[in-house]
């Protein structure tokens, strides 16, 4: 028989031990709009149409890579390739539906896709207040080391997270 308290304790040691409980970011996140299709992040999937949604990205590899968005004709996503270093942050506005991520390791002449499933992890900041100015989508903040600088440049451009 499992006794159940211990279980409890061993979880919440192992929790503290790997940051999971001390990231005010990713404890204000749920999957809320994220699908993975393929190797790609498909972001504002069954949202509300027009809702401008605040998403969160964490590289959890050890290695730098860009995230793009994946679109179709691929000029159309001009302006959204963002670098991402290990262990750091970003985040997007996106009020367009199924807004497609993909991951790439770039290296001189060549781009090498990843599976982003496996590199990234993306959550949906359900407790952010928006500024009034804010339409459409953009990067909020990016690359940024880790989850207090990325709320402190989320602030700078306007965004406040909420209890």
């Amino acid at each position: 028989m499992v006794n159940l308290g211990k279980l409890m304790g061993l979880f919440a040691g192992l929790c503290l031990l790997s940051g999971c409980v001390s990231d005010p970011v990713m404890q204000s996140c749920d999957n809320q709009g994220i699908h993975w299709q393929g190797s790609n992040a498909v972001l504002n999937v069954g949202m509300p149409s027009s809702s401008p949604e605040v998403y969160v990205f964490q590289n959890v590899s050890d290695k730098s890579y860009w995230l793009n968005h994946a679109s179709n004709p691929p000029a159309a996503s001009a302006g959204w390739g963002s670098q991402i270093d290990p262990g750091h942050y970003s985040a997007m506005l996106q009020i367009r539906d199924n807004f497609s991520i993909n991951c790439n390791s770039i290296a001189p002449g060549k781009a090498t896709p990843l599976n982003c499933k496996q590199v990234l992890k993306v959550c949906h900041l359900h407790n952010v207040k928006l500024p009034l100015d804010a339409m459409g989508g953009f990067w909020i903040a990016e690359n940024e080391k880790d989850s207090q600088n990325l709320i402190a440049a989320m602030r700078q451009r306007g965004f406040r997270m909420e209890n």
